[in-house]
């Protein structure tokens, strides 16, 4: 009996930990973004709303929001950016000969694996990890949008020539760019190689085939 509430109690920890965690963080940024632009753009909206504005229903909305953030962000990430290509490029370094299709169905075997193992802690690590990854990419989501609201519709803009406008917005969209680029994607792909990296050496099937060179 004692073993199943165990089980029970690790498969909850599991949803809150990896999940909750990283979306709450990215809905609850997009929730922030829209709202200021309501209050500076739409205040007619935002009032009418207010009344309506409850914890049972603010927390919803911000778990879909944060569904939404790091669908964006992580298909930008992975698609746009092509940072997908880097877990295949990691097992071709280290001599993996697989299509892509074979080496995702190795990479979930070794989560699999990973799990099974009685070290439960090689799992916590490699989850908190993949959270890590999910709260960056979340937040590219939260900095696109933000970009799109608040940048053409803020007072700064609406204020100056056409001409101005134009070169404040070419501005605050290159320091959205760096932020996203130097910051978040970094970031995203340092924990994504670094996991595939310990899984490969922890399953011992990886050929260090450019040791040498490292």
């Amino acid at each position: 009996m004692t073993s199943v509430f165990k089980k029970i109690a690790s498969k909850i920890a599991d949803i809150f930990n990896i999940f909750d965690f990283s979306f709450v963080i990215s809905g609850f940024t997009a929730f922030v973004v829209i709202y200021i632009f309501l209050l500076f753009t739409y205040n007619d909206i935002l009032l009418l709303f207010q009344d309506y504005f409850r914890w049972y229903i603010i927390i919803p909305i911000i778990y879909i929001l944060g569904l939404f953030m790091f669908g964006i962000g992580r298909y930008v990430r992975q698609e746009l950016f092509q940072h997908k290509k880097r877990k295949y490029e990691l097992f071709k370094k280290y001599g993996f000969t697989q299509t892509e299709d074979e080496i995702d169905a190795l990479y979930c075997q070794y989560w699999d694996n990973l799990k099974k193992d009685e070290n439960t802690y090689d799992y916590e690590y490699y989850s908190r990890m993949w959270v890590m990854i999910a709260v960056y990419e979340g937040l590219i989501g939260d900095a696109i949008l933000a970009c799109i609201l608040l940048i053409p519709y803020s007072d700064i803009i609406n204020n100056n020539k056409t001409c101005c406008a134009i070169l404040i917005i070419l501005f605050i969209v290159a320091m959205f760019s760096l932020f996203i680029y130097f910051i978040l994607f970094r970031e995203a792909r340092k924990y994504a190689d670094t996991i595939v990296k310990d899984l490969l050496a922890k399953n011992n099937n990886y050929r260090l085939i450019s040791c040498s060179k490292e």
